[in-house]
């Protein structure tokens, strides 16, 4: 007798297709103090850990709960090119911290091109999330001290302020 038992798939196939992983806050750490209205890009390192990958047709989207700190609803999450399963990504958003002094946290998904929304966890249906504080006081402005960085790419040093189309890169605020 020629082959054996079969196994039933109880998967859809798209079950596994959009999920990620949370790596890392790349800026704006949980708890950063900022001022009133003071505008900021929020960056997560996350891991494409589904089958599909994710291309300019996805993108960051507010969950709905918590503070979006924007008036934008989505942002895109690759401009060019796509991450594939195992690849890591860095998702930015331009946002603003509100008015009022107290702590805010917004919580992001992302949603793929055919407007499925998903996000972390072992279902890929846990948001991920901005945490601030907002406060007055004597607050360190990067801005303000922009350049007093040392500020360099591969190509060496770069000028501060510098001119926005510099082959080596550009600083400006």
């Amino acid at each position: 007798p020629a082959g054996g038992p079969t196994q039933a798939v109880s998967e859809t196939p798209d079950a596994a297709c959009n999920k990620a992983q949370f790596v890392a806050d790349v800026t704006v750490p949980d708890g950063m103090k900022m001022l009133p209205n003071a505008r900021f890009v929020k960056t997560w390192a996350l891991k494409n850990i589904g089958t599909c990958a994710w291309t300019p047709g996805y993108t960051l989207v507010f969950a709905g709960r918590g503070t979006a700190m924007t008036g934008q609803a989505s942002f895109p999450l690759v401009q060019e090119g796509e991450v594939r399963p195992g690849e890591t990504v860095n998702a930015r958003i331009a946002l603003a911290a509100p008015g009022e002094l107290g702590v805010y946290r917004g919580y992001w998904m992302l949603r793929s091109a055919d407007n499925k929304d998903f996000g972390i966890g072992d279902n890929g249906a846990t948001p991920f999330y901005v945490e601030i504080e907002v406060a007055e006081g004597d607050l360190y402005s990067f801005a303000e001290h922009l350049c007093e960085a040392d500020w360099k790419t591969g190509a060496g040093p770069l000028p501060c302020p510098g001119q926005e189309n510099d082959s080596r890169g550009y600083v400006i605020s």
